[in-house]
């Protein structure tokens, strides 16, 4: 619900939901609670523009822990020296915040069109999804 998973609720005890049927009783003020608890307070809010902020924040919602991988190779691709560890800490946060978040996010975009074809590479049944996954990708905050 509100694209929250099950998975989330038993990450946040606060939710006090343990079982699908609870999960369909999530109301808007939870699902935000969930998500400033899980996604956004997780190093999101020390990023210097809300722009990046708020896109990093769709793709962590969209594609889960993963996306941090992606944030790095842009970052990288961009020139920054940074490990790829899956992990958005302060240093990828610094990283992030040293660039130019116009160039930053266009090279973001890249990745994440690169990401979704080769989903779609490895099971072609998914291209059914490509459109969307493409606008999504290139939706940027204003």
């Amino acid at each position: 619900m509100w694209g929250i998973t099950l998975d989330d609720c038993l990450r946040y005890k606060q939710s006090g939901i343990t079982t699908c049927e609870e999960l369909k009783g999530l109301t808007v003020a939870g699902a935000k609670a969930i998500y400033l608890a899980l996604y956004w307070n997780t190093n999101l809010g020390l990023l210097s523009d809300v722009r990046v902020d708020t896109k990093l924040f769709d793709c962590i919602v969209n594609l889960g822990p993963f996306s941090a991988i992606l944030f790095q190779r842009a970052a990288n691709q961009c020139g920054a020296k940074i490990k790829t560890d899956g992990i958005l800490g302060p240093i990828t946060v610094g990283a992030i915040n040293s660039l130019d978040p116009t160039v930053y996010l266009d090279e973001l975009v890249q990745q994440l069109l690169g990401y979704y074809d080769r989903i779609v590479a490895r099971r072609p049944s998914q291209v059914v999804f490509i459109n969307g996954w493409h606008a999504r990708a290139r939706r940027l905050p204003v």
